[in-house]
Protein backbone atom coordinates (compact mmCIF):
# COMPACT_ATOMS: atom_id res chain seq x y z
CA UNK A 1 0.00 0.00 0.00
CA UNK A 2 1.43 3.37 -0.74
CA UNK A 3 1.47 6.45 0.86
CA UNK A 4 -1.89 8.05 -0.81
CA UNK A 5 -3.81 4.73 -0.16
CA UNK A 6 -2.88 4.63 3.53
CA UNK A 7 -3.75 8.31 3.96
CA UNK A 8 -7.30 7.39 2.31
CA UNK A 9 -8.03 4.82 4.26
CA UNK A 10 -7.42 6.29 7.65
CA UNK A 11 -9.72 9.86 5.61
CA UNK A 12 -5.91 11.99 6.52
CA UNK A 13 -5.88 14.62 4.09
CA UNK A 14 -2.04 15.48 2.70
CA UNK A 15 -0.90 19.20 2.87
CA UNK A 16 -0.07 20.21 -0.11
CA UNK A 17 2.83 22.88 0.35
CA UNK A 18 4.35 24.95 -1.99
CA UNK A 19 7.48 25.73 -0.65
CA UNK A 20 11.63 25.17 -2.35
CA UNK A 21 12.97 21.49 -2.43
CA UNK A 22 9.44 19.83 -1.81
CA UNK A 23 7.70 17.65 -4.18
CA UNK A 24 4.50 19.91 -5.84
CA UNK A 25 2.03 16.68 -5.29
CA UNK A 26 -1.49 17.43 -6.85
CA UNK A 27 -3.31 14.95 -4.85
CA UNK A 28 -6.36 15.05 -2.45
CA UNK A 29 -6.72 12.03 -0.41
CA UNK A 30 -9.97 12.99 1.50
CA UNK A 31 -13.11 15.02 0.41
CA UNK A 32 -11.04 18.02 1.28
CA UNK A 33 -7.44 19.93 -0.22
CA UNK A 34 -5.14 21.28 2.72
CA UNK A 35 -2.90 24.03 0.81
CA UNK A 36 -0.18 25.91 2.70
CA UNK A 37 1.66 28.66 0.30
CA UNK A 38 4.91 28.82 2.11
CA UNK A 39 7.61 30.81 0.18
CA UNK A 40 11.08 30.89 0.29
CA UNK A 41 12.58 32.53 3.23
CA UNK A 42 15.87 32.49 1.61
CA UNK A 43 14.28 34.99 -1.52
CA UNK A 44 14.11 37.88 1.16
CA UNK A 45 17.74 40.37 1.26
CA UNK A 46 19.80 40.63 4.37
CA UNK A 47 17.96 42.96 6.70
CA UNK A 48 14.95 43.56 4.40
CA UNK A 49 11.76 43.05 4.92
CA UNK A 50 10.60 42.42 1.58
CA UNK A 51 10.69 39.62 -1.09
CA UNK A 52 12.44 39.60 -4.11
CA UNK A 53 9.81 37.91 -6.11
CA UNK A 54 5.99 37.81 -5.18
CA UNK A 55 5.47 33.80 -5.98
CA UNK A 56 3.39 33.85 -8.88
CA UNK A 57 4.75 30.78 -10.05
CA UNK A 58 3.47 28.91 -7.33
CA UNK A 59 0.48 30.46 -6.66
CA UNK A 60 -0.79 30.27 -10.45
CA UNK A 61 0.44 26.23 -10.19
CA UNK A 62 -1.96 26.23 -7.14
CA UNK A 63 -4.80 27.87 -8.97
CA UNK A 64 -4.55 24.87 -11.60
CA UNK A 65 -5.09 22.64 -8.44
CA UNK A 66 -7.60 24.27 -6.89
CA UNK A 67 -9.94 24.59 -9.69
CA UNK A 68 -9.40 20.71 -10.21
CA UNK A 69 -10.48 19.86 -6.87
CA UNK A 70 -13.11 22.43 -7.18
CA UNK A 71 -14.52 20.75 -10.04
CA UNK A 72 -14.02 17.23 -8.31
CA UNK A 73 -16.37 18.88 -5.48
CA UNK A 74 -13.70 18.98 -2.70
CA UNK A 75 -13.49 21.98 -0.70
CA UNK A 76 -10.30 23.94 -0.30
CA UNK A 77 -9.10 25.26 2.39
CA UNK A 78 -5.80 27.79 1.62
CA UNK A 79 -3.04 29.34 4.51
CA UNK A 80 -0.44 31.50 3.14
CA UNK A 81 2.47 32.91 5.44
CA UNK A 82 4.16 35.95 5.05
CA UNK A 83 7.12 34.61 2.57
CA UNK A 84 5.35 35.95 -0.46
CA UNK A 85 4.39 39.56 -0.88
CA UNK A 86 5.87 40.00 3.09
CA UNK A 87 2.19 40.04 3.88
CA UNK A 88 -0.57 37.05 3.96
CA UNK A 89 -3.68 38.56 2.91
CA UNK A 90 -1.84 40.25 0.08
CA UNK A 91 -0.48 36.86 -0.85
CA UNK A 92 -4.62 35.72 -1.01
CA UNK A 93 -4.80 38.87 -2.53
CA UNK A 94 -2.46 38.47 -5.22
CA UNK A 95 -3.47 34.47 -5.91
CA UNK A 96 -7.34 35.72 -6.51
CA UNK A 97 -5.84 38.33 -8.77
CA UNK A 98 -4.08 35.68 -10.82
CA UNK A 99 -7.35 33.42 -11.72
Amino acid sequence: MDSFELLREHGVALSLIAYPRIPRIEEATTSFAYIRWLGNRREFPLGHTHPKKVGDDDLLWCGGVVDRFLKEGKTVCAYANNHYPNHAPSTLERFLQLR
